[in-house]
């Protein structure tokens, strides 16, 4: 996201409540888009009791035109013994 020495903007959102985390990853307006592969963002979870957990994830991907552009993603459980 840091092609051709741009700042990237980085702001996550995190509602306890909810059991959501939402994270905003983009570039400044005007700023051309970028492609490869790689990570964009890693969650780390501090486990506080023994159980399972479903975790589940949305993409919302768009070009620099505000065009969607596909995602994929896949459920992930979580077993803490």
């Amino acid at each position: 996201m840091t092609n051709g020495g741009v700042t990237t903007v980085f702001t996550p959102r995190v509602d306890d409540a909810a059991g959501k985390i939402e994270i905003l990853i983009g570039r400044p307006a005007g700023a051309p888009g970028v492609s490869g592969a790689g990570f964009l963002a890693s969650v780390v979870f501090n486990a506080i009791a023994a159980g399972n957990a479903n975790l589940s994830m949305t993409v919302t991907a768009l070009t620099p035109s505000a065009l969607p552009v596909p995602t994929q993603v896949a459920p992930v459980s979580v077993v803490v013994k």
